[in-house]
Parts: C-alpha cells; structure tokens; sequence
C-alpha cells in the first residue's frame, strides 16, 4: 500500500471519529472493537506466511462461490440465491427484483480504498483496528466481502494466516487425536446429520467426514468437557467457509481460549449461569417494561437464554444472519456479541410479548424462527441494531462488575445451603437411630419415649411435643420443596404420624 493511499485511510477515520464526536460518542461505540484487541494481541500465536498483494486481494474479491449464499438485496432485502449448491454455480433465484441485478452489479465493485483497507486488515489486523477503529467498525457493520471472509475469519481466530496456511504442529496434532474415538462419537454422528440440512454442502459425505472428525478430535483434546451439543452450530458456518477441516478444528481451538467459552459448556456450566445472571441485569437496564412483564409472568428466561447462548442461536437465526453475526463476534468480542443479539432479539419484539400473558407461548416465540420475522430478512437492520447499542453495558468493566455481585450472591447462597445442609445431615443421623428402634405406639409413654430420642440430643434439653412435632413437619414440608427426594425421610413421616396417634398438642401440654 502507498503512502497516497495510506493518507487517504487516515483521513477517513478522521472524518468518522469527527462524525462520532459530534453524536456526542466520543469514542465509546468502538470500545468494544478495542478490547477484543487486546485479546487479540495477548493472544496471538505470531503464525507466519507470506503476505498477500493488494492485486490479489482484489481478485479475492471478485470471486464466486457457496459462501454467497448469505447474500440478499440491500434494497428488497430478499435472498440472491436458493441454497448454497445455487450459490456456488451463480444459479440466481427465479423472479428476482430489478433492484437484485443492479446490487449484483455493484456489490464486487470495491473502490481503491476498500480494497486497501481490506488487504491491511488481513495484513495486520492488529495495526488495521489500533490505527482505524471507527472505520474499522463501518467497514464491519456494512459486511464484509464474502470471498473475503475465509481468509479474515482464519486471522482472527489466529488459526490461519492471511494464505490460509495453519501451524504444522495443529496438524500433528489433529491427526493424533483422530485415531481414536471419543465416547460421544454416536452423538455426534446423530448431530451432525441434522446440522443445517438445508445447506447441500452437509449433506455430502465427504464433508459429513470432515464435520464428525473436527468434532471428535476437540472431544478428545478437550476430553474433561467432552462433546457437548451446540458445538456443532459453532464448527458449522466455520466449516462452511473454510472448507477445510485443520482449519476449522484449529479455528474451534483458538476461538474457546480467547473467549474463555470453556465455562459455558463443562459440566458445571458455571460460566453459563453467570451469563444468564448479567443479561438479565442488562435487561433491567435497557428494556425495564419487557423485565417487569416476565416477572410478572414468572418467566424463567435460562430456558431460552440457553439454548441461544449454547448454540450461538443458530437453532432458529437465518443463515445470513449467522454469517453476519459471526463477524461481528471475531471483531468486538463473542460474549459481548450474543448478549448483545439477546437484547436486540427481545427489543424488537417486545411490543409483541407484553401483549402475551401466557409463558409458553413466549418460550414457543423466542425459541422459534418466528422471533427473527420483525427484521423482514433485512440483515443490515439486524445488525445494526446490535451494533448501534449503547455498549456501556456491554463493557468489560460492566461485566466485570455483575461477576463480582454473582459470586458474592453465590457466596450467600453457598452459605446458607451449607447451614441448611448441616441442618438436614443432623436430623438424618438422628433419625438414621430412631428408626432402627423398634415401632410401638401402643400408649401415650412409649410414644414419648420414641419423641424424646428422636428430638433431643445430649447437648440440648427435650422439647415439648409441640414444638418437636411443628418442627419435624415444617422440615419435611422444607426438604419437598428444596426437592431433597430421600427414602429417609418418607419413613421419618411414616414414623412421625403413628407417634401422634392418640395424642393431640393439649394432652401433651
């Protein structure tokens, strides 16, 4: 790049910050483009490659495939092509708008300018978002060029360089780790098959083979989380784009360590339960009436949270706003990426759902693609609206602040549930001993004998029949609804009501 071209790039990025600075933004819509820079570069694995010529990068550009399939009109918003077999053969749909040609005319025709700010950011992501953010944030919002998006998808997980070249020990190692099997492979050939079957390229079997063998390696590489389903949306739009199995697997790798994503998918999924905690905070903050609706409805929101979250909704999003979203995510951040399409997703429809007064007609709605019809298939006022965002709530420091209040809320709940417990391993050992006595409740003495070993214990005096009796039956009222299912204690009120019989609270006063 010279240096003309080079003045010109600066000077658009000045124009952008005036621009932003006159909205009164001051710097603080790219925040989130800067931080994940941060993590980019603690992050990076310095993979090394030749670097490509802005020539080649424009020829990239012009190129033709499946991965136009995520194209749609930017006027009439309708799909180019049919599926992604279309899209690799130019096979345009039937009956298409006047505007449709005129978009495809034009959108391969990229000016000087973007193609050198492609070619820099591709070069040196690094440099490209440090020296531009806010044009780095435009040119992100406006798509990138889709025979681009191998290539920047491969830097930015640093699972490839800009040739698409990946780290030859990746490749010792993904072929060490495929010649086992992890004990989830049934799952995962049962997942991969119903995976996007919409889209040919995985209904091929040599890609099915390359899907199931990314996904059992990570199995096995990561053998302590294991497979876990929702995996297979990730690796899919991946896969999809790069082709190449090393190249996504490695992609998969590096994506879980620079978003700390492990958490959200062990078996604790404590990671999870912390997303949860912060979007509904979140949600207080930016649509209070929709948070007052679903309290009032006692909505339990992990219900669809998790399965957007687990699955980077890609149990219900349109393909091409898949794609888009994945963009987004791999330049500001994942985490910050799907809480911010939750909130997008909710705002949208609120109007619609505080109309509703029935639970699970709201869980039917969000957990179906009907949530994703008030964008009309317009992708760009889909991701607009998650761009456009005040992400002051979305901040590390923001988030940062919310895991600190859950853990100390964690802190309290551990601590009562220990207390409460210790309470129940007492009362259990307790009657652990009574009930190996033998039962007779053949007089008003013997049932006092059975009350005063089941309700003392050497460092406490016995207590009136009342008060023993009101206590044991608000602690098993107390273990039902904490759902502590124990034979134990179905024989303590099997015990305990015989021992009543033919005694009331007045005689034994």
């Amino acid at each position: 790049m010279d240096e003309n071209t080079l003045t010109q790039l600066l000077e658009l990025e000045t124009k952008f910050a005036e621009a932003q600075s006159m909205l009164g933004d001051g710097g603080v819509q790219t925040q989130l483009l800067m931080a994940h820079l941060e993590i980019l570069s603690a992050n990076s694995t310095g993979t090394s490659g030749s670097e490509l010529t802005l020539e080649q990068v424009a020829d990239l550009i012009t190129e033709s495939g499946s991965f136009n399939l995520a194209l749609t009109c930017s006027t009439c918003h309708q799909s180019l092509f049919e599926d992604d077999e279309c899209a690799a053969l130019g096979k345009l749909k039937d009956n298409l708008e006047p505007c449709c040609g005129k978009m495809l005319s034009t959108y391969k025709d990229c000016s000087e300018l973007e193609i050198a700010f492609w070619w820099f950011c591709l070069s040196s992501p690094s440099n490209c978002i440090l020296t531009m953010p806010n044009y780095t944030r435009f040119m992100l919002t406006n798509g990138v060029p889709p025979a681009l998006r191998d290539r920047l998808w491969g830097v930015l997980t640093q699972s490839a360089n800009a040739n698409g070249e990946v780290d030859e020990y990746m490749q010792t190692l993904y072929g060490s780790l495929n010649k086992d099997l992890c004990p989830d492979i049934g799952i995962i050939f049962k997942d991969v098959s119903r995976t996007f079957p919409e889209l040919s390229m995985f209904n091929e079997y040599d890609m099915k083979v390359k899907f199931e063998r990314i996904l059992n390696a990570y199995s096995i590489f990561d053998s302590d989380m294991g497979y876990c389903q929702g995996l297979q949306f990730i690796v899919a739009p991946m896969l999809f784009h790069f082709k190449h199995e090393l190249k996504t697997f490695n992609a998969l790798v590096r994506l879980f360590e620079m978003n700390r994503l492990r958490t959200i998918y062990d078996n604790e999924m404590s990671g999870l339960n912390l997303w949860f905690y912060q979007f509904s905070h979140i949600l207080e903050s930016e649509l209070p009436e929709l948070g007052q609706h679903f309290k009032k409805l006692d909505i339990d929101m992990n219900i669809f949270l998790s399965q957007w979250f687990l699955s980077f909704y890609s149990i219900t999003i349109p393909f091409n706003f898949l794609v888009r979203m994945f963009d987004v995510a791999l330049f500001e951040g994942v985490k910050e990426t799907l809480l911010r399409v939750g909130i997008v997703i909710l705002s949208q429809n609120a109007k619609l759902l505080c109309t509703i007064d029935e639970p699970e007609l709201i869980y039917q709605h969000l957990l179906s693609e009907n949530c994703w019809g008030v964008f009309q298939n317009d992708v760009d006022c889909f991701i607009n609206s998650v761009t456009q965002l005040n992400v002051s709530n979305f901040t590390s420091e923001h988030l940062s602040s919310l895991e600190q209040q859950h853990k100390n809320t964690e802190k309290t709940h551990t601590s009562n549930k220990s207390v409460f417990n210790k309470f129940i391993a007492t009362f259990k050992s307790t009657a652990e001993s009574v009930l190996s006595a033998p039962t007779s409740t053949s007089s008003a003495a013997s049932s006092e004998v059975h009350r005063e070993s089941l309700f003392s214990n050497a460092n406490s005096s016995t207590f009136s029949f009342n008060e023993d009796y009101e206590l044991v039956e608000n602690l098993y009222k107390l273990c039902l609804e904490k759902g502590i299912n124990d034979p134990l204690l179905e024989k303590v009120k099997d015990r305990l009501y015989p021992l009543t019989q033919g005694i009331t609270p007045a005689s034994s006063a």
